[in-house]
C-alpha cells in the first residue's frame, strides 16, 4: 500500500469509530464534504432509521460482516477475538487500492469498532475519528428501531466502546466527536480536524450538522456500572482533547435559510417549522443552547409519535399481505387438487376400478336374503 500522493504529504487515513446510533453517519456525510475521499458505492439512500443516508461503503460492510461471522459474531453479538481469513485479508488490500493516489481516505461503518485490528496493518499513517453519545440515547434508538430491548443496547455499547478505547490508546491522534454536547464543541473538533487533515474549514459545514435528525436525547446518568466506567472515560478523553483545541468561534444559529433539514413526516416537518418560527433572527441575540435543545427535543418527540403511527400502519400493511399471500397460496392448492381429481377421473385406472366397484356392488346386492328363524320350544 503506497503511503504518498502526489503532493509532498503523506497519505493519510481517518477511520470514523463509533458505536451504531452514535453520529457517525452525519460525521462522514461532513467530512466527505470538506475532502475526505470515501470512494464509491456508499450506502447514501434516505432510510427510516437515517433520513440521510449511512454513508458506509457497502464493499466495507460485506467484509466486516464476513469478519465478525467467521469470528463467531455479528454486528450486534461483539466477538472475543477476531479471526481473519487470508482471502479477506486479500479483499481488504483490494479495497484499498483504488486509493492509493487520494490524499485523505475515510470511511464509516460501525462494525470497523469491532474490525478495526483487521484493517490497521494496511493503514501506515491514519488517525482515529471517535463518535461518542450519551448510551442511554444509543439503547433507546436500537430499541425504538426494534433492534433489542434497552439493556441488550447498552450492554452492545459498552462492547463497542470498551473497544474504542482499547484503539484509541493506540492510536497516533485521535480526534472525538460528541453527538450529545454543545454545537460550538462539535465545530471546534470539526477545525481541529480539518487543520490536522489540511483541509479547509467552513461554517458551511456545520449546517450538514443537524440535531433536529436526532431521534433520542439523553443525560440521565448511566446506572450500569460498566457502561458508566467506560462513558466516563469517553468524556474524559473527549473534554481534554477540546481543551487542547482552539475554540472555533462559532455560535450556534438558526442556518441561513432558517431552516433545518427535513424530518421523516408530514406531522414532524409542520412541528419542526413551528419550533424554527420561534427561533430568533439572526440580528439577535445568540440562541442559547438549552433552547435550542428544548425546542429539539419537542420536535423529537412529535417525530417519535410519527414514527410510530407509521411504524403500526406499516404493521397493519405487512398483515394484510401475508393474508393475502394466504389466500392466494390456498386458492393455488384447490386448483391444483381439482386438477388433479380431474386427471385422476379421466385415467384408465379409475374407471376399471369403478367399474369393477360397480360390479362388486351389484353381486352384493343381488345375493337372496335369508332369514334366521329361531327354534320354538315344543
Amino acid at each position: 500500500m503506497s503511503t504518498s500522493t502526489a503532493g509532498s504529504h503523506p497519505q493519510l487515513f481517518c477511520p470514523i469509530l463509533g458505536m451504531h446510533r452514535s453520529g457517525t453517519s452525519c460525521l462522514m456525510r461532513i467530512l466527505h464534504s470538506a475532502g475526505v475521499e470515501t470512494g464509491d458505492n456508499l450506502a447514501v439512500d434516505a432510510e427510516f432509521d437515517n433520513l440521510t443516508g449511512h454513508w458506509e461503503p457497502l464493499e466495507m460492510i460485506r467484509l466486516n460482516d464476513r469478519i465478525l461471522r467467521s469470528s463467531g459474531g455479528d454486528w450486534n453479538r461483539v466477538p472475543q477475538t477476531l479471526l481473519v481469513e487470508d482471502d479477506v485479508k486479500l479483499a481488504i488490500q483490494a479495497f484499498l487500492k483504488p486509493f492509493e493516489n487520494s490524499a485523505i481516505v475515510g470511511w464509516k461503518d460501525p462494525r470497523l469498532t469491532i474490525t478495526f485490528p483487521a484493517w490497521r496493518p494496511y493503514l501506515p499513517n491514519y488517525r482515529v475519528v471517535a463518535c461518542v453519545r450519551h448510551p442511554h440515547a444509543v439503547a433507546n434508538s436500537l430499541m425504538e428501531r426494534g433492534d433489542m430491548d434497552f439493556e441488550d443496547g447498552v450492554r452492545l455499547w459498552t462492547d463497542y466502546n470498551e473497544r474504542l478505547l482499547e484503539y484509541a490508546a493506540e492510536a497516533p491522534r485521535v480526534f472525538w466527536f460528541h453527538y450529545d454536547g454543545a454545537a460550538e464543541a462539535y465545530a471546534t473538533s470539526l477545525k481541529s480536524f480539518c487543520e490536522h487533515a489540511r483541509l479547509k474549514f467552513s461554517v458551511e459545514l456545520l449546517k450538514l450538522y443537524n440535531p433536529g435528525l436526532t431521534h433520542h436525547f439523553d443525560t440521565a446518568g448511566v446506572t450500569d456500572p460498566r457502561a458508566q466506567k467506560v462513558y466516563r472515560r469517553l468524556i474524559e478523553l473527549s473534554q481534554e482533547a477540546l481543551h487542547n483545541s482552539t475554540p472555533a468561534s462559532v455560535v450556534y444559529r438558526a442556518s441561513d435559510d432558517r431552516s433545518v433539514r427535513p424530518l421523516s413526516t408530514p406531522l414532524a416537518a409542520e412541528a419542526e417549522s413551528a419550533a424554527v418560527s420561534k427561533l430568533p433572527a439572526l440580528d439577535e441575540p445568540p440562541v442559547q443552547i438549552a433552547q435550542v435543545i428544548e425546542i429539539l427535543r419537542a420536535i423529537s418527540r412529535q417525530q417519535q409519535r410519527d414514527q410510530k403511527a407509521f411504524r403500526a400502519v406499516c404493521t397493519r400493511l405487512q398483515s394484510l399481505e401475508q393474508r393475502t399471500l394466504s389466500h392466494a397460496a390456498m386458492d393455488e392448492k384447490i386448483a391444483k387438487l381439482s386438477g388433479w381429481i380431474e386427471a385422476l377421473d379421466r385415467s384408465p385406472a379409475w374407471r376399471i376400478y369403478r367399474a369393477v366397484r360397480g360390479f362388486l356392488r351389484a353381486q352384493i346386492f343381488a345375493r337372496p336374503k335369508h332369514e334366521n328363524v329361531a327354534e320354538q320350544p315344543t
